[in-house]
């Protein structure tokens, strides 16, 4: 079953052996006699639909069957949950090799502390602003894109929504403590500019969803802070799985627990209204 097929074909059916009748006969030739020694051929008749086909798209995604994952080192792969939509590891691997060593390179020196969770959080979170400020420093910039639509003569404007992090083709946003909606957001945005040739692949940055545990290890107000209703990959994965980001080949990362570091300062809280808003 291939990703573009697997939507048009509801059910897959198991033929039947059948012979052709002659010109002019009005029935087909009888079946060939089997021995009851000879070894019968196993025929497996499988619904499209059936409850154990949807589980399996639904876990690995009709566009994840053959994935390029193995091109991300294993150190990436121990430190971040790892998923890609329509290959994009590949994608971004060979051809975007610069932006491809940028991208692990700031996601190998990446680190949050038990005092970063305790800030507040203000227009942008000091985690999210530790990634934008190695790639910034990389020649990675805010990108704001200025699109329209001409129809019979007529333009009109098409908005798109800022890119956190942009260079040569490659957009990458970070959603370490948003409103989940966000990613509806993203998703479309990459959908967008990759319908107009302004990207070639996505990547989004988040937090994986187990960190959790963390918060609640340290107080319940960090806890509360990092609710179910902001971004993480358990938030992200419906949606991509889903399609929201189109034909744009997108690669995501979860930050897990090995990223997280127990530092020695005080535990003071500053948390304000909009730590929920980068």
């Amino acid at each position: 079953m291939t990703p573009d097929g697997a939507s048009a074909q509801a059910v897959q059916r198991c033929s039947k052996d059948k012979r052709s009748a002659r010109p002019g006969s009005s029935a087909t030739a009888a079946p060939r006699a089997v021995s009851a020694l000879s070894p019968q051929p196993t025929r497996h008749c499988v619904s499209l639909n059936s409850p154990q086909a949807i589980a399996l798209r639904r876990r690995v995604g009709p566009d994840r069957l053959v994935t390029t994952t193995h091109l991300i080192p294993p150190d990436i792969h121990e430190a971040y949950e790892v998923h890609e939509w329509r290959n994009a590891a590949g994608v971004l691997s060979t051809a975007h090799p610069a932006e491809w060593n940028d991208v692990l390179d700031v996601l190998r020196s990446f680190q949050f502390r038990r005092s970063d969770l305790l800030a507040g959080g203000g227009a942008k979170s000091v985690i999210a602003n530790r990634i934008d400020g190695f790639l910034s420093d990389r020649g990675w910039e805010e990108k704001k894109f200025d699109t329209s639509i001409r129809v019979d003569g007529v333009e009109r404007d098409s908005p798109t929504h800022k890119v956190d992090c942009f260079k040569g083709k490659v957009g990458l946003e970070i959603e370490w403590n948003n409103k989940d909606p966000f990613f509806d957001r993203d998703l479309n945005n990459f959908r967008l500019l990759f319908e107009l040739r302004v990207i070639d692949v996505g990547v989004i940055v988040t937090r994986a969803s187990n960190l959790q545990q963390i918060f609640r290890s340290i107080s319940r107000k960090v806890a509360n802070k990092y609710g179910a209703s902001t971004t993480h990959m358990d938030k992200l994965l419906p949606r991509l799985e889903g399609g929201g980001g189109g034909g744009c080949p997108i690669l995501a990362f979860g930050i897990t627990s090995s990223k997280y570091v127990e530092d020695d300062l005080p535990l003071v809280e500053t948390v304000t209204d909009d730590d929920a808003g980068e």
